[in-house]
Order: structure tokens, then sequence, then C-alpha cells
């Protein structure tokens, strides 16, 4: 099994996707900002939702799930058919979804974009303040990409405030991260968002391709600092307890 070093030992999280921590040297780096790409229904959000889950209801970690776009019922609906019961978790104080796009719809319509959390600023500072309310340790976002429209006008501005985010989310104490991007590709690349793969710590790629008639998901880790890890791209299965790496198998 081809292995890329990424960086000397350290305390490593188990990723809650079975055969996943197989590829990684026994899981994700913690304190890390990991970014999960992956094209339109390749299951990248299942996959954070699915990590921040079982860190916070098996592993004793605390977790934020964070959906720009989806409501929180559609979200929770969504992981019941995975056997997540994010109602249940939520109420036990083990994990906390926050749903933006129900936070924008109750704001006044004279409020700007920043104080709706919609930008990369008031976003940070909103999930440092939940961080050190709540113990948080794993934070997803769901997505990157949806924030970075509202900079649509303005690419040399996006480029800074992304930086600065990873940067603070990066330094928050204790706490791993994983932020969701849109790409176009089995590599997990989009011309516009290449950018975020550089500032991230690590990088897990979801693909989605069409083989005879069907749809194929596959997962690659193109990097992952301080870790030695497989390059190889291996099938990704989507079972009712979730997704799951066939970390012996690849594909062709």
């Amino acid at each position: 099994m081809p292995m890329t070093e990424g960086g000397g030992p350290g305390v490593r999280l188990k990723s809650g996707i079975p055969g996943l921590d197989e590829l990684i040297s026994g899981g994700l780096p913690a304190g890390t900002v990991t970014l999960i790409c992956g094209p339109t229904g390749s299951g990248k959000t299942l996959f954070a939702l699915q990590s921040v889950y079982k860190g916070a209801v098996e592993f004793g970690e605390p977790g934020l799930f964070i959906t720009m776009e989806e409501s929180r019922p559609s979200v929770e609906r969504a992981a019941k058919q995975y056997g997540m019961d994010l109602r249940k978790a939520a109420e036990s104080g083990k994990m906390l979804v926050l749903d933006m796009a129900g936070v924008r719809k109750r704001a006044p319509d004279e409020i700007s974009v920043e104080e709706l959390v919609a930008g990369f600023k008031a976003l940070g500072r909103l999930i440092s303040g939940i961080v050190k309310e709540r113990g948080i340790r794993r934070v997803a976002l769901d997505s990157l990409t949806a924030i970075s429209l509202y900079y649509a006008e303005d690419e040399g501005y996006l480029r800074r405030e992304v930086f600065r985010f990873v940067g603070g989310m990066r330094a928050l104490p204790g706490v791993t991260s994983l932020l969701v991007s849109e790409s176009i590709d089995r590599m997990g690349e989009h011309p516009r968002y290449l950018m975020e793969q550089f500032l991230a710590d690590s990088h897990i790629a979801i693909g989605l391709e069409r083989v005879q008639g069907e749809y194929r998901r596959s997962v690659t880790v193109p990097k992952m600092r301080y870790t030695p890890h497989d390059s190889i791209v291996h099938p990704l299965l989507i079972t009712p307890e979730g997704l799951e790496v066939e970390p012996e198998t690849r594909v062709k």
C-alpha cells in the first residue's frame, strides 16, 4: 500500500468512517483542519456529519455541525436514515447542529451579510464562542463553497478571508475541523477552490463517477500533513450505517 510521508507522529482521532483510518495512520491528526472535497451528490456532507456524530456519541468528543444552506430538520432526517439521531445527541449535550439558513430567514432584511453570520469573520467569532462555551472538540462546516458565493465580486478579498478563517479554525485549542467544499473531479479539484486545498492541513477527495449505468463513489487522500498516508483511489460505499471505505480494494 503506497504511503506518502506527511510528517511526524501525533495524536489521532478516529475518523468515524469505517476503513478510512487504515489509510491515514490510525485517524485524523488532532488539532488540524481537513478539507473534504467532492462533487454534488458524492457524499461529502454525510462524510463530515458522520465523523462529527461518531466523535460525539462514540468517542466522547463534543461536536458542532454547521449547515449553511440545508435546514436543521432536513439534516436530521438525512442523518436518521443512517442511524444517527441528531436530536438525541443534542439533547444529551454531545452535539449541536447550527442551521445558518434558518438564522438568515429570521433576520430583518436590513441586516448585513456579516451580521447574518454568512461571512467568514462573523462565522469565525460565532464558532469560537460556541467552542469555548460547550467544550467542542470537532467542528464541521458545510460548506466553504456556500460562504464563498457572498464574495463572488472580489476574489482577492475572498482569498484573504479564507486564509484568516482557516488559520482561526486551526488556532482553536483542542479542536479538529472538517471543512466541506465543492469540486468537479476525482481528485477533489475545482478551478476556483484550489486555494482551500493549499491552506488546509489535510485534503480528502471524494469522487463520483458513472460506470456502466451506475454511480460509483471513491475516496482519495492527496494530502495529510504529519501523517504517512495511502494515496490510492479506494471505493467509498454508502451502507445503512453510513459511509464505509474499502481499504484493501483500489478503483481501477
